[in-house]
């Protein structure tokens, strides 16, 4: 329950700070700039930390349970320095080619954002540490609302002192609440870990990478999934302002998400429990149970996605109402995934993460290809068009998959709830 009601916030709190950021700075190019800074960041604090974020969450239960101490503590050493560490080469390398291919204008929130990337990967990293050690409000609350709620509180100040707000103090703010955030899950990780006084720690490096670099590139076909197309509209379109329509009509899209992700949170538990009970019956019927009952409210969320959409957009600022058709396409192609069900949480939880994986990797480069060829054909439009045919894409695919293995029907139109 802390887990529902806290994501359920953290998206709430999202939107809230991404209105009034618009709306402070005024105009969507600046709005846009921080768009494409603070996506730099994420993506690259992301590719830092390997994929020992999500390994975090299979060793650091493990350990607990077994009181292994010595390799609790040496994997969370290690995994942080090599998230920091790993975050500070990729600033390094990117501050090189920023300088050299980056347009002015843009340069100087550029390298605010790459160099807050290892403090991202940190902030990462204890987030899936604190909820492998299954307290979920230290996982959640300061990355996912804390966050969020400390930069719209900082900018809101400067705006009110100042009556102006630029992406570049945006970015810096956005540093400023990372750094805070990473002391919190820093003290609070060390409130809720056995000590380490008198422990030696043991590295084993090789066992934990092994599993962490296949869940990496899962993470990093998921985050270009999420991140790429903000990154290629500015690299086709060459346009801030573009950036910034299309980001608001994507984080009003994405409340559409609202259903699907209270689907995730309460189901992926009952999925592991009953598929581990071989009870397929049960299964069967809480899966399609639960994906119907979510389909709807997201069928009235998109339908009033689509209806109000002039009046959404507008809370983010008169210039965005050219964002319309963008949410349009852009909701409709959340309602196809949640139409699906909790598929890929059917494959990973069922001992078939390598298949979702491939799903993954493979949507993501399509996604790419989609990006390329209909962002310069369609500008913005495009960009969403190449995102719900993704959605689509790894969406029927994962069901197919599930069909084949599990024998489970998910889709909310196939089916019978009673098995």
């Amino acid at each position: 329950m802390v887990a529902l009601v806290l994501n359920v916030s953290s998206v709430g709190v999202l939107y809230i700070t991404r209105i009034f950021l618009a709306r402070w700075m005024g105009s969507t190019e600046e709005f846009g700039a921080y768009i494409y800074a603070f996506n730099w960041a994420q993506m690259l604090g992301f590719i830092a930390s390997l994929g020992l974020p999500t390994a975090a969450v299979y060793f650091v239960p493990r350990y607990l349970e077994h009181q292994d101490l010595a390799r609790l503590h040496g994997f969370l050493r290690s995994s942080w320095l090599i998230s920091f560490f790993g975050g500070v080469i990729l600033a390094a390398a990117g501050t090189v080619l920023t300088y050299i291919f980056a347009p002015n204008d843009l340069r100087a929130s550029l390298l605010i954002g790459l160099w807050i990337s290892p403090i991202l990967a940190i902030v990462n990293f204890q987030k899936e540490a604190a909820r492998g050690a299954r307290h979920m409000a230290l996982s959640l609350a300061p990355s996912q609302v804390l966050y969020p709620a400390m930069l719209l509180g900082g900018a809101g100040l400067i705006w009110a002192m100042t009556g102006t707000l630029g992406h570049l103090q945006t970015m810096m703010l956005l540093g400023v609440a990372a750094c805070i955030v990473l002391v919190i899950q820093w003290v609070g990780l060390n409130r809720i870990m056995p000590p380490s006084q008198g422990v030696k720690r043991v590295f084993e490096l090789k066992t934990w990478l092994a599993l962490a670099i296949p869940l990496f590139f899962e993470q990093e076909s998921r985050t270009v999934l999420r991140q790429t197309d903000v990154v290629m509209i500015q690299f086709f379109l060459g346009d801030t302002a573009e950036v910034g329509q299309y980001s608001a009509a994507l984080q009003t899209a994405l409340l559409g998400r609202f259903a699907l992700l209270t689907l995730n949170t309460v189901a992926a538990p009952h999925i592991a429990g009953l598929y581990a009970r071989g009870d397929h019956a049960s299964l069967q019927r809480m899966v399609l149970t639960a994906t119907r009952r979510i389909f709807w409210p997201s069928v009235a969320l998109t339908l009033a996605a689509c209806l109000l959409a002039k009046p959404l957009l507008g809370l983010f600022g008169k210039d965005y109402h050219g964002a319309t058709t963008v949410l349009w396409i852009l909701a409709i192609g959340q309602l196809i995934g949640a139409s699906f069900g909790p598929v890929g949480h059917l494959l990973n939880l069922t001992g078939h993460h390598g298949k979702n994986l491939r799903v993954f990797s493979v949507t993501a480069v399509v996604n790419l290809a989609l990006n390329a060829i209909l962002i310069p054909l369609a500008g913005i439009e495009g960009a969403a068009l190449a995102a719900g045919m993704s959605i689509l894409m790894r969406n029927l695919w994962s069901y197919l998959l599930v069909r084949k293995h599990l024998n489970i029907h998910s889709f909310a139109f196939f089916g019978r709830e009673k098995a």
